[in-house]
């Protein structure tokens, strides 16, 4: 009648976090009060072929819904219900005390779980896409590559925890983690300037490479730069301007604490957006422009 699938070792109860749809919610509340209609009326003793199979299909959702929504309580307890049901031997009196149980079980289960909403459409749509073992019912994340450019990721392998890291703050609301994340993907790109900039220094600090860089794209005459600079005169160009963008949206809220860019203010949501998409464009520009590694 209940699929053993929806085990507690099959990997649902694996995460500290769970991502929750208000409809799994409200499709177990419906669940279980017709599991309640049916257990004043189903005559276990001698139930039809309709009737067992409809109760399976309750049984079923409810177990499916709580192991979801991580409810062990009421997932142990649906087990126990099953497993008398299957006895043959469940009168109608002990199987409505055993519903009556659930409908405990769930809501201390409840009590024990916060839940948070994602409301803002953008961040849905830039963070999430439909599941395809659902037909697009349920969301899931998006990949690195899906979230930014599948060449930033190609190029810069290094970089994907904390591209997922970052959009994993950014999706909770903790802005300044997010930007904490995007920093370190940017040293990435800052030493791959750096090179091209013919700084030797293997732990470049931000201000020390933009500062080069203005040099050699505005201050120097193209026969003076240095030989291995010259190619890259007009991606650092490009560059520049892209290194200015960031430094204007970070601001006065990112320091150099031993060479590391550290957010040292407290980041919204409009500040947030603005730096992972400034650095975004920065690293596909050095994904797209760079010489092969």
């Amino acid at each position: 009648m209940v699929s053993k699938s929806q085990c507690l070792d099959g990997g649902v109860f694996t995460s500290k976090m769970i991502q929750v749809y208000a409809t799994t919610l409200t499709s177990l509340m419906n669940d279980l009060r017709s599991l309640e209609a049916a257990a004043k009326t189903w005559g276990v003793s001698n139930p039809t072929k309709e009737t067992e199979e409809h109760m399976g299909t309750l049984l079923n959702a409810t177990v499916a819904n709580c192991a979801w929504l991580n409810l062990r309580s009421a997932w142990k307890q649906l087990h126990t219900i099953t497993d008398r049901v299957a006895t043959g031997k469940c009168s109608n009196i002990e199987f409505a005390g055993l519903i009556a149980q659930l409908r405990t079980r769930i809501q201390e289960d409840l009590q024990d779980r916060v839940f948070f909403s994602i409301v803002e459409t953008s961040t849905i749509e830039r963070f999430f896409k439909p599941d395809p073992a659902t037909d697009g019912t349920h969301l899931i994340p998006k990949r690195a590559d899906e979230i930014f450019d599948a060449v930033i990721v190609e190029r810069f392998g290094d970089c994907i925890d904390d591209l997922i890291e970052a959009s994993k703050c950014y999706v909770a609301a903790v802005y300044t983690a997010s930007i904490f994340h995007l920093m370190r993907v940017v040293e990435h790109g800052l030493k791959e300037v750096a090179k091209i900039a013919g700084i030797t220094d293997p732990k470049p600090s931000w201000g020390s490479v933009l500062s080069k860089v203005d040099l050699y794209c505005f201050r120097t005459k193209y026969e003076e730069l240095p030989p291995a600079v010259q190619p890259h005169q007009a991606l650092l160009r490009d560059l520049s301007a892209e290194m200015h963008s960031i430094q204007y949206a970070w601001r006065n809220r990112v320091s150099h604490v031993e060479d590391k860019l550290i957010p040292t203010k407290p980041i919204d949501h409009d500040i947030a957006t603005e730096i992972m998409t400034t650095v975004q464009a920065f690293m596909r520009s050095l994904a797209d422009r760079l010489p092969p590694p």
